[in-house]
């Protein structure tokens, strides 16, 4: 994720363009991430007339650790909602995606607990979790 991706998310002009009623898609938005887990957003015109997610897309950003060469992948399912896939660089979904909740670090492994996910329910959780994806 670039620098100023981090802050603010520029919505594809031609998706602007192509939206029939593309004035629906400004206004508060429910993202929806890999685990399950929703932030509510905004969508706002940008000084330069873009389309951008706003207000909160920050905390996205941050609670699923997104970095440069990360891929998003925007499902829209109504005006009022998308469903977001995270790829990192090499094309895969980011694992640690799916266990993210709000204002937290995602795990990537059960070993790698912070603070934040210390209780021994969420250890369990992240561990089971981890065994049925290996499936």
């Amino acid at each position: 994720m670039m620098n100023d991706s981090k802050r603010r998310l520029r919505i594809p002009v031609k998706f602007v363009t192509n939206s029939k009623d593309s004035h629906k898609l400004l206004g508060p938005k429910i993202l929806t991430g890999p685990s399950g887990t929703s932030w509510l957003v905004e969508v706002k015109r940008a000084e330069d007339g873009d389309y951008v997610l706003c207000n909160d897309w920050e905390i996205f950003v941050k609670d699923h650790g997104l970095e440069d060469a990360d891929l998003l992948v925007f499902k829209m399912n109504d005006f009022t909602s998308f469903d977001v896939m995270i790829f990192d660089a090499t094309a895969c979904e980011k694992e640690g995606t799916f266990f993210v909740k709000k204002n937290r670090i995602p795990c990537k492994h059960p070993d790698e607990v912070t603070d934040e996910h210390s209780n021994e329910q969420t250890r369990k959780m992240v561990m089971e979790m981890m065994i049925y994806m290996s499936r």
